[in-house]
């Protein structure tokens, strides 16, 4: 038993060995062995991703200030231009006023009056004032120009010097990028824009090995237990062989077990394939029974007579099924016609509990509705074969022998009729009717004359 016991934990022991070695073989984590240096990692790239992403702002910062100015400059640059265009047209100018003064001559005057000359030297003072008047807006125009060509000059060299300032910033942020770099792991700076780029999941990092830590602190842990639950027991090899042997005989017994199972499956469908083979010959067997029983009665319908005896049956079943209809109204749900076997009417009474009895005992009444009902059932089934719509007939004596009771019913069954749109002709010596029907002929016979005809309105 301690031996069992020995053997089930030693091979605990291998399973969670094994276990341990695959997953660190399956783990390596060489820059990484243990969990400061981890979170020494992930602090100097959480500091390094703040200062790269500081950079970044300052250098777009001082690209957009470089594009202002740079705008800046060339607007004055512009402006500056247009002064120097100017005060060069202004020179241009004072020259050719220059050039055009004319120096007096005296020699020149000797021969006009005092009033020509007086006169000429008014004009020539007008022109004077004219002309100094318009070289001070000149030179004033010319000195705001200067002013404001200084201006320009001096928010000029104070961009240019703030766009030295910013490129020198410039350069002190991409040596600094470049110095963290080189004190970095990462080989260049674009692989670091590809990896700030990425979307990283920290958490579900940090996750990943936590749960690797407490799996392999489990794993130690159950490792060390099945040592101290093994203790100073030493694995015996005779016992483990004397287990694989027995398990060997297990397995080679199952084995042939199974094998005999499949010879059972194999039987059993082989079994089932002729079942289902029995019990479609016995379904055909059967449809071929019904057939020939069939073909029997069929035989037996055409011999002789027997298959217009058939088909007298049936149509006599039909006119009886039509007929029992109206006759078990026109009773009040007391009789009903059937037919016998040998093709005879009988009457089941439902006043008797239903018992059946001969039509011969029905009374002049009872026989006068039967009648009239097949009559009518007859009728009708004429009517339907040959497609015709003739709702009139006749009724020839038959009353005479009645009392006043059968007459009674005979009427009812007659006015009854009238619902149905039928028009009855009834032929009779009973003088009854005629305070029953009000649209009649008398037919009288006279010796003379012989038979004379009176209608109902010539009473």
């Amino acid at each position: 038993m301690q031996e069992d016991q020995l053997l089930k934990i030693t091979e605990k022991q291998r399973e969670h060995e094994t276990a341990v070695l695959g997953h660190k073989d399956r783990f390596r984590w060489e820059e990484y062995p243990n969990k400061a240096v981890v979170d020494a990692a992930l602090a100097s790239y959480d500091a390094l991703q703040k200062l790269v992403r500081e950079n970044e702002t300052a250098l777009e910062t001082l690209t957009r200030q470089l594009d202002e100015t740079t705008k800046q400059k060339d607007r004055y640059g512009s402006a500056l231009e247009g002064f120097r265009n100017e005060a060069a047209g202004l020179q241009a100018a004072i020259k050719t006023l220059t050039a055009q003064l004319k120096r007096l001559v005296l020699t020149d005057y000797e021969a006009q009056s005092l009033d020509e000359l007086e006169q000429k030297r008014i004009a020539v003072l007008d022109e004077y004032k004219a002309i100094e008047s318009t070289y001070q807006h000149t030179q004033e125009t010319l000195n705001t120009l200067q002013q404001q060509l200084n201006t320009l000059k001096g928010r000029m060299e104070a961009n240019t010097q703030q766009l030295e300032q910013e490129r020198t910033a410039l350069q002190q942020t991409r040596a600094s990028l470049q110095a963290a770099l080189e004190q970095s792991d990462y080989p260049s700076l674009v692989e670091i824009k590809d990896i700030l780029s990425q979307e990283l999941d920290l958490k579900a990092g940090r996750k990943q090995c936590t749960d690797f830590r407490a799996n392999m602190e489990g794993a130690q842990k159950t490792l060390a237990g099945l040592l101290t639950e093994l203790g100073d027991r030493q694995f015996s090899e005779e016992a483990y062989q004397q287990v694989v042997s027995t398990f060997q005989g297990v397995s080679e017994n199952l084995t042939s077990k199974h094998r005999e199972q499949g010879e059972l499956e194999g039987k059993h469908k082989a079994i089932k394939a002729k079942l289902d083979t029995k019990k479609e010959v016995e379904e055909q067997m059967a449809h071929l029974k019904t057939r020939a029983e069939d073909l029997a009665t069929l035989k037996y319908l055409f011999r002789s007579s027997g298959f217009v005896n058939y088909i007298s049956s049936v149509y006599l079943q039909e006119l009886c099924s039509a007929a029992t209809e109206r006759f078990y109204k026109l009773t009040r749900q007391r009789l009903s016609l059937e037919i016998t076997d040998d093709n005879n009417f009988q009457v089941r009474d439902f006043i008797n509990g239903g018992n059946v009895r001969s039509v011969k005992t029905l009374s002049g009444g009872q026989t006068f509705q039967a009648a009239l009902s097949l009559a009518l059932a007859l009728s009708d089934s004429i009517q339907q074969r040959a497609a015709a719509n003739q709702h009139f007939f006749f009724l020839d004596e038959g009353f005479g022998s009645l009392d006043k009771e059968s007459l009674d019913i005979v009427f009812e069954a007659l006015k009854s009729l009238r619902k149905e749109n039928r028009i009855v002709g009834v032929i009779s010596h009973v003088e009854e009717m005629q305070q029953e029907i009000d649209t009649h002929l008398r037919i009288t016979n006279d010796d003379e004359r012989g038979s004379l005809i009176s209608t109902s309105s010539d009473y």
